[in-house]
């Protein structure tokens, strides 16, 4: 069956391999100091999917433009992520309106973990590193709220979760967790290492391809029973840590 490309994947495809072509157009500089040399530059694409020259150009004056001229100096910020699920991957690959309604829900409600007055950068990614379909959400938070006192506008810091912090708070209910998962863990067995960890070891023959359905299903079940575990104790540490 042959594979047809959407119009936008095509045309982004021609406009890259036409790319810098003098044939295509150009540009020509020339010095006005002593050495009067020239030089012709061609037109680039300007595409934002393919071509990795436009790209880089761009993602470099956005930051820069972000960090000189947007972000606020000695403010601390936060990124945030969302990913979708792989069912709305394909529809919102297409359907505009859609993602900018999820986007609008997602800045809504980080946006009242810090108050009415917050600000964010939001960056759509279509793709993950390898290509592949992946629309999501990057947004970086300002990681505080500002606050009116007395005719003058503060900003205050939201309280800085650390990863010491994460694992001291998990850690106190330790029996609780591996009871939930059914298994021992091991807590921090790199204790010079700054990134803490929480491991779970099993034996596998992944060489004999006749156990690979057990260790599929050994890896599915303990994965959602980690999740089942440990995802609400994350959603509550700020509020412990700060109450």
């Amino acid at each position: 069956m042959d594979i047809v490309l959407p119009k936008f994947v095509r045309k982004e495809l021609d406009e890259y391999l036409e790319c810098g072509l003098l044939c295509r157009g150009f540009a020509r500089l020339r010095c006005s100091e002593t050495c009067k040399e020239t030089r012709l530059v061609g037109f680039s694409c300007k595409g934002r999917g393919f071509c990795p020259s436009c790209r880089g150009r761009k993602m470099c004056a956005t930051a820069a433009h972000l960090m000189d001229d947007v972000m606020p100096r000695e403010v601390p910020l936060r990124q945030w992520v969302l990913t979708m699920p792989f069912a709305w991957r394909k529809r919102l690959a297409y359907d505009g309106a859609l993602w900018s309604a999820l986007t609008r829900v997602f800045t809504n409600v980080v946006s009242r973990l810090y108050g009415k007055r917050c600000g964010a950068v939001i960056a759509l990614q279509r793709t993950s590193s390898d290509m592949k379909l992946n629309p999501h959400i990057h947004a970086v938070f300002l990681d505080g709220h500002d606050v009116e006192q007395q005719d003058e506008h503060m900003f205050e810091t939201r309280s800085r979760v650390s990863t010491a912090d994460v694992a001291n708070v998990l850690e106190k209910t330790r029996d609780k967790i591996e009871q939930e998962i059914g298994a021992e863990l091991q807590w921090n067995p790199y204790p010079d290492k700054r990134m803490k960890t929480i491991v779970l070891n099993q034996p596998m023959k992944l060489h004999d391809r006749v156990a690979w359905p057990s260790a599929i299903d050994w890896l599915l079940r303990t994965t959602i029973a980690f999740h089942g575990a440990f995802a609400p104790r994350v959603a509550l540490l700020d509020l412990r840590l700060q109450g």
